[in-house]
């Protein structure tokens, strides 16, 4: 079954490129880089940080932020929209001029166990900026 993220993705890439940034994976490689992951048939393209596992919670920010402005200033021609799932990709991202910022909510993720401390507050900070937010629920 098709959630509503995959679905919506699926549909944007008929007409245009989709670039899905996942979390950043643990590594045993001393430089951080980006793997490109092609799905032609659905037309996505899924980016997967790769960073150094010794690295700390700051590097890590610093490590995707630069990842992530390498890429921008080498595949997009021009401003991206930002779709975010989670507000804990704001810190790394949040710089970026965008010709939109959609948050699509579909969880309460502060109230999952284990959930990160700095979730409501990121997630403060995504509210303020999206032009956009999607929530889940019933309707």
């Amino acid at each position: 079954m098709t959630q509503r993220p995959q679905h919506l993705m699926r549909r944007f890439a008929r007409t245009q490129t989709v670039f899905f940034w996942e979390e950043h994976i643990p590594c045993d490689h001393p430089l951080p880089y980006l793997e490109h992951h092609p799905f032609p048939a659905d037309g996505i393209i899924a980016l997967r940080p790769r960073l150094p596992h010794w690295w700390n919670a700051d590097q890590v920010e610093a490590g995707l932020r630069e990842l992530l402005d390498m890429f921008v200033a080498t595949s997009l021609r021009a401003e991206p929209l930002l779709w975010f799932y989670t507000p804990m990709m704001m810190p790394f991202a949040e710089h970026l001029d965008a010709a939109a910022v959609v948050y699509d909510c579909m969880d309460e993720l502060s109230a999952f166990r284990f959930a990160d401390p700095a979730l409501l507050e990121r997630e403060a900070r995504l509210l303020a900026r999206a032009d956009l937010v999607f929530t889940g629920g019933y309707s």
